[in-house]
């Protein structure tokens, strides 16, 4: 007698008993314990230091992208994203772009994780400008065409200033100075 027989009366494996099995998302075969028999799919439930909750792993499953999860490890901080198959059934990262303005070409701009950026003429606002935090506000701004002054700047002296950033004709951010 099986210990899964024992436990449930029943003849069938472990990974059938506990649910552990399921069909393949790529070729329709059955995935054991995330490993598919059939083909080379694979499913890692650790992703960027985080355990995939089982809803979550349901969902991307059967609809084929997650709910935004939180609490993934990235180098120097966590961050939240959801998860997706790609074309060709690799779990990737979703990073849900909310529009935050226009930019001055009219096209959107999002935030990605270190910029601000516009999706059609790319020109970008870096989150840290000479050791700045640069805020959403600040960078439609700056996107949009207009010059903005912000304080607490720190040179390479780590010495503080104060500059206005704007778009030169190049779409590339510079600093103005005021005239003493």
């Amino acid at each position: 007698t099986s210990f899964v027989e024992s436990a449930t009366g029943n003849k069938e494996t472990i990974e059938t008993a506990f649910g552990l099995t399921r069909p393949c998302p790529k070729c329709g075969g059955t995935l054991t314990r995330f490993k598919c028999n059939s083909c080379d799919f694979i499913f890692y439930t650790k992703i960027a230091g985080k355990v995939i909750d089982q809803k979550y792993i349901d969902q991307l499953f059967n609809d084929k992208i997650t709910d935004l999860i939180k609490g993934f490890e990235g180098k120097t901080k966590k961050f939240e994203a959801k998860l997706k198959f790609d074309e060709e059934f690799k779990v990737v990262f979703d990073f849900e772009k909310q529009e935050l303005g226009k930019c001055q070409c009219g096209g959107e701009i999002t935030e990605s994780l270190k910029a601000f950026s516009c999706n059609t003429c790319k020109k970008t606002v870096w989150k840290e400008i000479a050791s700045k935090k640069i805020n959403a506000k600040q960078a439609v701004s700056i996107l949009q065409g207009k010059k903005v002054k912000i304080t607490g700047f720190k040179n390479k002296e780590k010495k503080p200033f104060d500059a206005a950033l704007y778009l030169d004709i190049d779409g590339k951010v510079k600093f103005q100075f005021e005239k003493k």
